[in-house]
C-alpha cells in the first residue's frame, strides 16, 4: 500500500515539475542564435530600384509560417527564415506584371524564424542582423519573387529593401551605407508617405 502511494505520489510529481519549468521556460526572453550568410548589397538607392520587382508601402499583419532546417548529424541550424502577412497601402513600382493594389495582403519572407523546443525555451534564429518586421508598423518594402515558391516575395539584399517608417533602424553590418540608402527612399516618396497618415 506504501508502495502504490509513493509511485503515485511520484507519478504527480513528475508532470508538475515539466509543467513548472515548461511555463518558467516559456516566459523566458528568447534565445538568439545568428545563421550565417553573405548578402549582396545594392551599390546605391538607384541599384536597388532598378534591381527590385516591386516596392510597396504597407504593415505587417502576422507571421503565418515559422521554417527552420537542420544538419541533424551536426545539430546545427542551416536555415531560419519565416512567411509574414504583409498588407499593402500604396504601390510604388511594380514590373511584374502582377495586379497589385491597396488592401491586398501579399506573402513576405522574413529572414528570422522561433520556435519552442521540449522544455518551452524559445529560440530565435536570424540572418545576420536581420531584425523581424514588427506587427502593425508601418514598412516601404522593394521585393523580389521567389523564383522557387511563386507567390512568396524577398526582401531585396536582406536589411536594404525593408525600410521602417515607425520604429528605429536597427542596422548594424554596413549600417551607414543602408541608412543613407533608406534616407533616399524616405525623399523620394515623402508624398506617399505623408498621404497615409490622411
Amino acid at each position: 500500500m506504501k508502495f502504490t502511494r509513493t509511485i503515485l505520489a511520484v507519478l504527480m510529481i513528475i508532470p508538475l515539475t515539466y509543467g513548472g519549468i515548461y511555463t518558467f521556460n516559456s516566459l523566458s526572453p528568447a534565445k538568439k542564435e545568428i545563421v550565417h550568410g553573405k548578402t549582396i548589397p545594392y551599390n546605391d538607392f538607384a541599384d536597388m530600384e532598378k534591381e527590385t520587382q516591386i516596392a510597396v508601402i504597407g504593415k505587417k499583419l502576422k507571421t503565418s509560417e515559422n521554417i527552420i532546417s537542420r544538419d541533424k548529424e551536426l545539430n546545427l541550424v542551416t536555415d531560419a527564415y519565416s512567411i509574414a502577412d504583409f498588407k499593402i497601402s500604396t504601390v510604388l513600382n511594380n514590373k511584374t506584371g502582377i495586379d497589385l493594389k491597396k488592401n491586398d495582403v501579399i506573402k513576405v519572407m522574413e529572414l528570422s524564424a522561433t520556435e519552442k523546443d521540449s522544455l518551452g525555451v524559445t529560440h530565435s534564429y536570424q540572418y545576420e542582423d536581420y531584425e523581424s518586421m514588427e506587427v502593425n508598423k508601418k514598412y516601404i518594402l522593394y521585393l523580389d519573387e521567389s523564383k522557387s515558391d511563386p507567390g512568396v516575395y524577398i526582401i531585396g539584399a536582406v536589411n536594404y529593401g525593408k525600410i521602417p517608417l515607425e520604429t528605429e533602424e536597427k542596422v548594424k553590418e554596413n549600417k551607414e551605407k543602408i541608412l543613407k540608402v533608406h534616407q533616399e527612399v524616405k525623399e523620394k516618396y515623402k508624398e506617399e508617405i505623408k498621404s497615409l497618415d490622411n
